[in-house]
Protein backbone atom coordinates (compact mmCIF):
# COMPACT_ATOMS: atom_id res chain seq x y z
CA UNK A 1 0.00 0.00 0.00
CA UNK A 2 1.45 3.27 -1.13
CA UNK A 3 1.06 6.31 1.15
CA UNK A 4 0.83 9.74 -0.75
CA UNK A 5 0.41 12.01 2.24
CA UNK A 6 4.09 12.99 2.19
CA UNK A 7 3.77 14.01 -1.45
CA UNK A 8 1.08 16.60 -0.77
CA UNK A 9 2.04 20.20 -1.47
CA UNK A 10 0.31 22.78 0.70
CA UNK A 11 0.47 26.39 -0.39
CA UNK A 12 -2.36 28.01 1.58
CA UNK A 13 -1.52 30.60 4.28
CA UNK A 14 -1.11 30.22 7.18
CA UNK A 15 0.38 26.76 6.72
CA UNK A 16 -0.93 23.98 8.97
CA UNK A 17 1.10 21.98 11.42
CA UNK A 18 0.08 18.82 9.57
CA UNK A 19 -1.90 17.82 6.51
CA UNK A 20 -3.10 14.35 5.46
CA UNK A 21 -5.28 12.80 2.78
CA UNK A 22 -7.22 9.56 2.73
CA UNK A 23 -6.04 6.79 0.45
CA UNK A 24 -9.07 7.21 -1.80
CA UNK A 25 -8.37 10.95 -2.13
CA UNK A 26 -11.89 11.94 -1.02
CA UNK A 27 -10.91 13.49 2.33
CA UNK A 28 -8.23 15.99 3.34
CA UNK A 29 -7.58 16.99 6.96
CA UNK A 30 -5.51 19.92 8.19
CA UNK A 31 -4.29 20.51 11.74
CA UNK A 32 -3.74 24.15 12.63
CA UNK A 33 -1.25 25.51 15.17
CA UNK A 34 -3.98 26.35 17.69
CA UNK A 35 -5.17 22.72 17.66
CA UNK A 36 -8.10 23.10 15.28
CA UNK A 37 -8.79 20.10 13.06
CA UNK A 38 -10.44 20.95 9.73
CA UNK A 39 -11.98 18.22 7.55
CA UNK A 40 -12.38 18.83 3.81
CA UNK A 41 -14.27 16.70 1.31
CA UNK A 42 -12.88 16.41 -2.22
CA UNK A 43 -15.65 16.02 -4.85
CA UNK A 44 -15.31 13.76 -7.86
CA UNK A 45 -14.91 15.15 -11.35
CA UNK A 46 -12.49 17.56 -13.03
CA UNK A 47 -11.10 20.58 -11.12
CA UNK A 48 -12.64 19.59 -7.76
CA UNK A 49 -12.99 22.40 -5.23
CA UNK A 50 -12.71 21.13 -1.64
CA UNK A 51 -15.72 21.63 0.61
CA UNK A 52 -15.55 22.26 4.34
CA UNK A 53 -17.10 19.22 6.03
CA UNK A 54 -16.34 19.64 9.73
CA UNK A 55 -14.01 21.22 12.24
CA UNK A 56 -13.28 20.64 15.89
CA UNK A 57 -10.74 21.49 18.57
CA UNK A 58 -8.25 19.03 20.01
CA UNK A 59 -8.67 18.53 23.77
CA UNK A 60 -4.99 19.44 24.28
CA UNK A 61 -2.50 21.53 22.27
CA UNK A 62 -0.66 19.58 19.56
CA UNK A 63 3.14 19.14 19.70
CA UNK A 64 5.41 21.34 17.57
CA UNK A 65 5.81 18.66 14.89
CA UNK A 66 2.74 16.42 15.04
CA UNK A 67 2.27 13.34 12.86
CA UNK A 68 -1.13 12.73 11.30
CA UNK A 69 -2.49 10.09 8.95
CA UNK A 70 -5.99 9.03 7.90
CA UNK A 71 -7.83 5.74 7.52
CA UNK A 72 -8.25 4.63 3.88
CA UNK A 73 -11.71 6.17 3.45
CA UNK A 74 -11.16 9.17 5.71
CA UNK A 75 -13.33 8.11 8.65
CA UNK A 76 -10.58 8.32 11.28
CA UNK A 77 -7.48 10.43 11.87
CA UNK A 78 -4.50 9.45 14.02
CA UNK A 79 -2.81 12.53 15.50
CA UNK A 80 0.28 12.33 17.68
CA UNK A 81 0.07 14.33 20.89
CA UNK A 82 2.42 14.90 23.81
CA UNK A 83 3.95 12.05 25.83
CA UNK A 84 4.25 9.60 22.89
CA UNK A 85 0.48 9.25 22.59
CA UNK A 86 -1.45 8.79 19.34
CA UNK A 87 -5.04 10.03 19.59
CA UNK A 88 -7.43 8.49 17.06
CA UNK A 89 -10.47 10.65 16.28
CA UNK A 90 -13.67 9.62 14.55
CA UNK A 91 -14.06 12.38 11.97
CA UNK A 92 -17.76 11.65 11.55
CA UNK A 93 -18.61 12.29 15.20
CA UNK A 94 -15.57 14.49 16.06
CA UNK A 95 -15.07 12.25 19.10
CA UNK A 96 -11.94 10.60 20.45
CA UNK A 97 -12.12 6.89 19.54
CA UNK A 98 -9.00 5.58 21.27
CA UNK A 99 -5.68 6.75 22.69
CA UNK A 100 -2.62 4.61 21.97
CA UNK A 101 0.50 4.82 24.10
CA UNK A 102 3.57 4.42 21.91
CA UNK A 103 6.94 2.92 22.91
CA UNK A 104 10.06 5.00 23.48
CA UNK A 105 11.40 6.51 20.27
CA UNK A 106 8.10 6.39 18.37
CA UNK A 107 6.87 9.72 16.95
CA UNK A 108 3.39 8.72 15.83
CA UNK A 109 3.97 8.39 12.09
CA UNK A 110 2.78 5.35 10.20
CA UNK A 111 0.02 4.03 7.97
CA UNK A 112 -3.50 2.70 8.29
CA UNK A 113 -4.13 -0.85 7.15
CA UNK A 114 -6.68 -1.08 4.33
CA UNK A 115 -9.14 -2.91 6.59
CA UNK A 116 -9.65 0.41 8.39
CA UNK A 117 -9.20 -1.17 11.82
CA UNK A 118 -5.43 -1.60 12.17
CA UNK A 119 -2.82 1.12 12.56
CA UNK A 120 0.90 0.50 11.98
CA UNK A 121 3.23 2.89 13.79
CA UNK A 122 6.82 3.34 12.71
CA UNK A 123 9.64 3.09 15.24
CA UNK A 124 13.43 3.47 15.13
CA UNK A 125 14.12 -0.29 14.90
CA UNK A 126 10.73 -2.01 14.76
CA UNK A 127 7.05 -1.21 14.27
CA UNK A 128 3.85 -1.73 16.23
CA UNK A 129 0.45 -2.75 14.84
CA UNK A 130 -2.47 -1.54 16.96
CA UNK A 131 -6.16 -2.38 16.67
CA UNK A 132 -8.67 0.46 16.64
CA UNK A 133 -10.87 -1.57 18.99
CA UNK A 134 -7.98 -2.05 21.43
CA UNK A 135 -6.29 -5.28 22.41
CA UNK A 136 -2.68 -6.46 22.45
CA UNK A 137 -0.24 -4.77 20.09
CA UNK A 138 1.75 -6.77 17.55
CA UNK A 139 5.49 -6.09 17.24
CA UNK A 140 6.71 -6.08 13.64
CA UNK A 141 10.46 -6.61 12.99
CA UNK A 142 10.58 -3.96 10.24
CA UNK A 143 10.32 -0.21 9.71
CA UNK A 144 8.64 2.17 7.26
CA UNK A 145 7.88 2.54 4.47
CA UNK A 146 5.37 -0.29 4.40
CA UNK A 147 3.23 -2.15 1.94
CA UNK A 148 0.32 -4.37 2.99
CA UNK A 149 -0.97 -7.18 0.79
CA UNK A 150 -4.45 -6.78 -0.65
CA UNK A 151 -5.81 -9.58 1.54
CA UNK A 152 -4.32 -7.92 4.64
CA UNK A 153 -2.38 -10.98 5.76
CA UNK A 154 1.16 -9.73 5.23
CA UNK A 155 3.16 -6.53 5.60
CA UNK A 156 6.50 -5.72 3.99
CA UNK A 157 8.94 -3.19 5.35
CA UNK A 158 12.63 -2.38 5.66
CA UNK A 159 15.20 -4.00 7.91
CA UNK A 160 18.91 -3.31 7.55
CA UNK A 161 19.94 -3.71 3.92
CA UNK A 162 16.90 -5.73 2.92
CA UNK A 163 13.15 -6.09 3.06
CA UNK A 164 11.16 -8.34 5.39
CA UNK A 165 7.78 -9.93 4.74
CA UNK A 166 5.91 -10.64 7.99
CA UNK A 167 2.47 -11.80 9.09
CA UNK A 168 0.52 -8.76 10.20
CA UNK A 169 -1.47 -10.67 12.82
CA UNK A 170 1.55 -12.24 14.56
CA UNK A 171 4.67 -10.36 13.43
CA UNK A 172 6.30 -13.65 12.37
CA UNK A 173 8.85 -13.30 9.56
CA UNK A 174 7.88 -15.22 6.42
CA UNK A 175 10.48 -14.04 3.87
CA UNK A 176 13.68 -12.01 3.73
CA UNK A 177 14.78 -10.19 0.57
CA UNK A 178 18.48 -9.39 0.91
CA UNK A 179 20.66 -7.58 -1.62
CA UNK A 180 23.95 -5.68 -1.87
CA UNK A 181 21.99 -2.50 -2.66
CA UNK A 182 20.21 -1.29 0.50
CA UNK A 183 16.48 -0.91 -0.09
CA UNK A 184 14.91 2.54 -0.19
CA UNK A 185 11.35 3.86 -0.61
CA UNK A 186 8.92 3.31 -2.21
CA UNK A 187 7.60 -0.24 -1.86
CA UNK A 188 4.69 -2.01 -3.58
CA UNK A 189 3.06 -5.45 -3.85
CA UNK A 190 1.58 -6.81 -7.06
CA UNK A 191 -2.19 -7.56 -6.78
CA UNK A 192 -1.78 -11.33 -6.32
CA UNK A 193 1.34 -11.01 -4.14
CA UNK A 194 3.68 -12.63 -6.67
CA UNK A 195 6.05 -9.64 -6.87
CA UNK A 196 7.45 -6.96 -4.57
CA UNK A 197 9.05 -3.76 -5.88
CA UNK A 198 11.31 -1.34 -3.99
CA UNK A 199 13.80 1.42 -4.66
CA UNK A 200 17.47 1.37 -3.68
CA UNK A 201 20.20 3.75 -2.50
CA UNK A 202 21.39 4.44 -6.04
CA UNK A 203 17.85 4.98 -7.39
CA UNK A 204 17.80 1.56 -9.02
CA UNK A 205 14.52 -0.31 -9.20
CA UNK A 206 14.47 -3.72 -7.50
CA UNK A 207 11.74 -6.27 -8.15
CA UNK A 208 11.51 -9.54 -6.25
CA UNK A 209 9.70 -12.78 -6.96
CA UNK A 210 8.00 -13.45 -3.63
CA UNK A 211 7.63 -17.26 -3.84
CA UNK A 212 11.40 -17.86 -4.18
CA UNK A 213 12.67 -14.50 -2.77
CA UNK A 214 14.83 -13.96 -5.85
CA UNK A 215 15.53 -10.60 -7.44
CA UNK A 216 14.52 -10.16 -11.08
CA UNK A 217 17.16 -8.83 -13.53
CA UNK A 218 15.50 -5.47 -14.29
CA UNK A 219 17.61 -2.50 -15.41
CA UNK A 220 15.58 0.61 -14.61
CA UNK A 221 15.67 3.60 -12.35
CA UNK A 222 13.07 3.82 -9.62
CA UNK A 223 10.33 6.38 -9.06
CA UNK A 224 9.36 8.32 -5.94
CA UNK A 225 5.97 6.62 -6.18
CA UNK A 226 5.06 3.39 -7.92
CA UNK A 227 2.29 0.83 -7.99
CA UNK A 228 1.22 -2.26 -9.89
CA UNK A 229 -1.61 -1.74 -12.39
CA UNK A 230 -1.82 -5.49 -13.04
CA UNK A 231 0.09 -8.50 -11.74
CA UNK A 232 2.94 -7.78 -14.15
CA UNK A 233 2.63 -4.07 -15.04
CA UNK A 234 4.47 -1.67 -12.74
CA UNK A 235 3.69 2.05 -13.06
CA UNK A 236 6.66 4.43 -12.65
CA UNK A 237 5.14 7.94 -12.77
CA UNK A 238 8.43 9.87 -12.42
CA UNK A 239 9.81 8.07 -15.48
CA UNK A 240 6.44 8.33 -17.28
CA UNK A 241 6.45 4.67 -18.19
CA UNK A 242 4.97 1.27 -17.40
CA UNK A 243 7.22 -1.79 -17.38
CA UNK A 244 6.52 -5.51 -17.47
CA UNK A 245 8.38 -6.90 -14.46
CA UNK A 246 8.83 -10.26 -16.19
CA UNK A 247 10.94 -8.72 -18.94
CA UNK A 248 11.85 -5.25 -17.69
CA UNK A 249 10.61 -3.80 -20.98
CA UNK A 250 8.50 -0.64 -21.26
CA UNK A 251 4.97 -1.49 -22.36
CA UNK A 252 3.48 2.01 -22.56
CA UNK A 253 4.00 5.64 -21.61
CA UNK A 254 2.35 7.66 -18.84
CA UNK A 255 1.22 11.29 -18.85
CA UNK A 256 3.21 13.71 -16.69
CA UNK A 257 2.27 14.21 -13.05
CA UNK A 258 0.14 17.32 -12.53
CA UNK A 259 1.76 20.34 -10.89
CA UNK A 260 -0.40 21.92 -8.16
CA UNK A 261 -1.13 25.63 -8.55
CA UNK A 262 -0.89 28.11 -5.67
CA UNK A 263 -4.55 27.46 -4.76
CA UNK A 264 -4.38 23.67 -4.95
CA UNK A 265 -2.75 20.52 -3.64
CA UNK A 266 -2.12 17.01 -4.94
CA UNK A 267 -4.41 14.32 -3.53
CA UNK A 268 -4.40 10.56 -4.16
CA UNK A 269 -6.28 9.40 -7.24
CA UNK A 270 -6.39 5.57 -7.29
CA UNK A 271 -7.89 5.44 -10.80
CA UNK A 272 -5.36 7.82 -12.33
CA UNK A 273 -2.32 6.32 -14.08
CA UNK A 274 -0.05 8.75 -12.21
CA UNK A 275 -1.82 8.18 -8.87
CA UNK A 276 -2.61 11.82 -8.02
CA UNK A 277 -4.80 14.71 -9.13
CA UNK A 278 -5.13 18.39 -8.23
CA UNK A 279 -7.76 19.51 -5.69
CA UNK A 280 -8.44 23.20 -5.22
CA UNK A 281 -9.00 25.23 -2.06
CA UNK A 282 -12.25 27.18 -2.00
CA UNK A 283 -11.90 30.90 -2.83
Amino acid sequence: MLSLVTALVFLQRPPPLALAASEDGATVVTLQAEGKVIVWQVPAGPRPVMKLAAEFQLPQPPPAQPQMFLSPHGSYASISTANRTASVFDLRTKALAIEIRLPQGFKGDGIWHTNGHTLIFNGPAYSVAELLAGGPAVLLPLTAPYAVTKDGRFVAGFSGTGVILAELATGRIKKRFEDALPAQPPIAFSPNNAFLATGSQISKLKVWSIPNAKRLPIASRTSTTMRFATEYELLLPDLRKVIDVRTGLTTRSLPPKPVPPANGILVPAPNSPVGVRVAYWPP
